[in-house]
């Protein structure tokens, strides 16, 4: 597996967002994978505290790196808690006309950025989990209006390239689904077969959308692949100088914000996109994550 002696890192700002390039440099990297290119983007919010303008901006930027697979962390939408406790059951009178204007706003943010996530542009396509605010808002109303990612969700898929396989797991949202390893690895193997029988034609890359799911059982499974990334944190959103974050909704803090390990395994927490209780940041602008695939010592 890989250390952080693997990775060179090199942070660019455009304009509000910042790009953090990633080139992951692997001995056993399969030669058809040399030079693939990955962007992974999180947390967009889009809705009441993220407008229209970011999402067209973060799709510019994407498809300006030219990218040949481009990978989605959840939370795509985002009303607002005030919204949340008007679907609570005890909806009556004039409740009931916030609950359906709710909806319509929902719906409506969720069709706003379709329209731009549709015009992502990669060689392999765009794979995508979701997180804890796509069930806050309605799974089925995320996955439906958001029909130009394919869904890894308890699920892995392979992408042919060659002779070589580049492997996508992904996990369902650690806190509002029913996220299940075996399921989204597909295997009843033990993790040490797992991680043995790993093909020298394989590239293997987790992605979830909270990194608390690494304190759930059988999450070992992780340690089988080479990377895996992750959001929800925000990077703390509003942060201390020196982009220290003073709270990042999560039970652990092993893994919060950009480099960690889970054992053997390089692990990315990225900072995201839009906003979340707070329509703004501090010391942690909006992250593009780009990872470049480098076959070396």
């Amino acid at each position: 597996m890989n250390n952080f002696s693997n990775y060179i890192v090199i942070s660019e700002e455009l304009g509000k967002i910042k790009v953090t390039k990633l080139t992951h440099i692997s001995a056993s990297l399969p030669q058809e994978l040399e030079s693939l290119k990955i962007i992974y983007l999180a947390d967009l919010h889009h809705g009441v505290y993220t407008h229209n303008h970011l999402a067209k901006e973060v799709v510019e930027i994407t498809n300006s790196r030219s990218p040949d697979l481009i990978l989605l962390g959840g939370d795509y939408v985002h009303m607002g808690k005030k919204h949340f406790r008007e679907k609570l059951y005890k909806i009556s009178g004039n409740a009931l006309s916030n609950y359906y204007q709710y909806r319509r706003t929902t719906r409506f943010a969720a069709k706003e950025l379709s329209i731009q996530l549709s015009n992502l542009k990669s060689t392999l396509g765009v794979y995508g989990v979701v997180g804890n605010h796509d069930y806050y808002e309605g799974i089925r109303t995320v996955k439906r209006y958001l029909n130009s990612i394919n869904w890894l969700i308890n699920s892995n898929t392979k992408i042919n390239i060659g002779n070589s396989e580049l492997i996508l797991y992904g996990i369902d949202d650690y806190r509002e689904g029913k996220p299940n390893f075996i399921d989204t690895f597909g295997t009843t193997e033990n993790y040490h077969s797992f991680m043995t029988n790993k093909k020298t034609n394989e590239f293997r890359i987790f992605l979830g959308h909270n990194p608390d799911s690494l304190l759930l059982p059988d999450s070992e499974y992780v340690r089988g692949t080479d990377i895996a990334l992750f959001g929800h944190t925000h990077g703390g959103q509003v942060c201390l100088p020196g982009s220290i974050p003073i709270k990042t909704e999560t039970k652990q803090r092993n893994f919060f914000k950009g480099f960690s390990r889970y054992r053997e395994t390089p692990v990315y927490v990225s900072s995201g996109l839009g906003n979340s209780g707070l329509p703004f940041r501090l010391f942690c602008p909006p992250e593009i994550v780009e990872i470049t695939l480098k076959k070396g010592t």
